[in-house]
């Protein structure tokens, strides 16, 4: 199971009241809608500017109101290049302090590692959720093409969280291998069968993030989306047609990163429902600029839960 971390203290929707819980106006905190981001952060590859970025990432990511957040390439470890000098660093919890510096509130924190050095060093896939985590698992995933460590086990992490006076979410987050890896055919397949293990139909949403590296209306990105025993929807897509193919890799021309959702209740495939952009990409979200952080940008979808 992927390890966890995080205050038990239920967080609430900016629209529906405190963020401590409390209840407003006479009746308890409902959340109104649900704010979701997928990063890939590239972790500790900037040198001396590493830290820095990973606290603009948590900084950022509270100013948009983030409510979920599935993170790729994430590191953690005793690190010797750039300068480090063998020091310990945990990119994740620094990501998760400055969330909760940032937005006033715990944050719930689960990752599985699936890139391992022989100096110490770990490149993992992590969920943060401002809402409880009621249950977290994870699953291995054919590996048999080993980038970028020799110690590597693609995986998928699964995290079920409550959502104030609406139910329960779903969020799967996986970072696949790359477009031309034979691995990739037995890792969709592999994701999607541990996804629909865990569905129990009684979810206001099932989520997925991640770095999928499949790029937008391709043969792969089909594979996810229509491969049964279930389809998903993107957010991006339904949300912004027009910007479809909008590349989220800083230097390339595809769009890899996704949050999906799957085929149950309508909030995840309404486009009236429905907003997505990118971010982290040096343009402002409600008046903050977010800088490119990455070699990645990342994608911010909201589902509106109101009629």
């Amino acid at each position: 199971m992927g390890e966890v971390d995080g205050g038990e203290v239920d967080g609430g929707g900016r629209d529906g009241g405190g963020r401590d819980g409390s209840e407003v106006d006479g009746g308890p905190e409902v959340a109104h809608r649900l704010v979701v981001v997928t990063l890939n952060t590239h972790s500790f590859q900037e040198g001396a500017s590493s830290l820095a970025k990973l606290e603009q990432i948590g900084v950022g990511l509270a100013q948009v109101g983030a409510d979920v957040v599935g993170l790729n390439e994430v590191m953690a470890g005793t690190f010797w290049a750039y300068d480090f000098g063998g020091a310990q660093h945990d990119g994740a919890a620094l990501i998760q302090a400055a969330l909760e510096r940032t937005s006033g509130v715990p944050w719930h924190l689960a990752r599985q590692g699936f890139a391992h050095w022989a100096d110490g060093e770990e490149m993992s896939n992590v969920l943060l959720s401002r809402f409880p985590l009621l249950e977290t698992d994870d699953a291995w995933l054919t590996t048999t093409d080993f980038w970028p460590a020799p110690g590597e086990q693609r995986n998928v992490l699964y995290g079920r969280i409550a959502l104030p006076g609406r139910g329960l979410v779903n969020v799967f987050v996986t970072h696949t291998a790359g477009y031309d890896s034979v691995d990739v055919p037995a890792q969709i397949r592999e994701v999607r069968l541990f996804m629909a293990a865990k569905f129990r139909r009684d979810e206001l949403l099932d989520l997925l993030l991640g770095d999928l590296n499949a790029p937008a209306g391709g043969p792969l990105y089909q594979a996810w989306l229509e491969s049964p025993p279930f389809r998903l929807f993107d957010g991006f897509a339904l949300a912004a047609p027009e910007s479809f193919d909008q590349p989220t890799l800083v230097h390339g021309t595809d769009r890899i990163d996704y949050v999906l959702a799957g085929e149950g209740l309508p909030y995840g495939h309404d486009p009236a429902r429905i907003r997505s952009r990118r971010i982290f990409d040096g343009t402002a979200v409600d008046g903050v600029v977010l800088p490119v952080v990455s070699d990645h940008y990342g994608v911010m979808t909201t589902y509106l839960l109101d009629p």
